[in-house]
């Protein structure tokens, strides 16, 4: 019976309900979801197994939360992912695992957070990124070299959008320039 009713569900929302965890194996038989929603909650652990079984899952919202390290392996297996919003919690690294397999990701949000670096081929398997939010976090001259590393190798990608502004970043025109790869349109906002 269980699994009748979780398999006709595409849509959950967890909204601002104080949940702390989600624990492995939470969406099984949830075969059909695309949209998951867990904005505005207190969660500072994920399981890496939290979303095996996610297949089809286009859609997932972590956002508002207090995350501060994820499980390198907790998204390899949403290869239908097209959104992810991990924006306003308290992220300070990534692994360079964390978005690998998500090769139908075109929009990621990781503002508002405490990210001082990213692992230069965290991007690399994005191949259909088209906008990724990096704004609001602990950015600065330090770190601008670890920033051009990991966009440089965006090659494969026709047009993307990186917002990387309220940073202690001071860029040049020749900085900017040297962003994305040579086969690819850059659209930066670095205020």
């Amino acid at each position: 019976m269980y699994g009748y009713f979780a398999n006709n569900y595409n849509y959950l929302s967890f909204w601002s309900l104080n949940l702390t965890r989600i624990e492995a194996y939470t969406f099984e038989g949830f075969d059909n979801l695309q949209y998951l929603y867990f904005h505005g909650n207190q969660l500072n652990y994920i399981d890496a197994n939290a979303f095996k079984g996610l297949a089809h899952l286009y859609y997932l919202d972590l956002s508002n939360n207090q995350l501060k390290t994820l499980d390198g392996s907790i998204f390899s297996n949403l290869t239908s992912l097209y959104y992810l919003d991990l924006s306003s919690n308290s992220l300070d690294y990534l692994s360079c695992d964390l978005f690998k397999g998500l090769s139908s990701l075109q929009n990621l949000y990781l503002q508002n957070n405490q990210l001082t670096t990213l692992e230069e081929y965290i991007i690399f398997n994005l191949t259909l990124l088209k906008k990724i939010y990096l704004n609001s976090n602990k950015f600065d001259d330090e770190s601008k070299s670890g920033l051009i590393n990991s966009f440089s190798i965006i090659n494969n990608v026709d047009t993307v959008y990186i917002y990387i502004d309220k940073n202690a970043l001071y860029y040049t025109l020749s900085n900017v320039q040297t962003l994305c790869g040579n086969n690819t349109k850059c659209y930066i906002s670095c205020k």
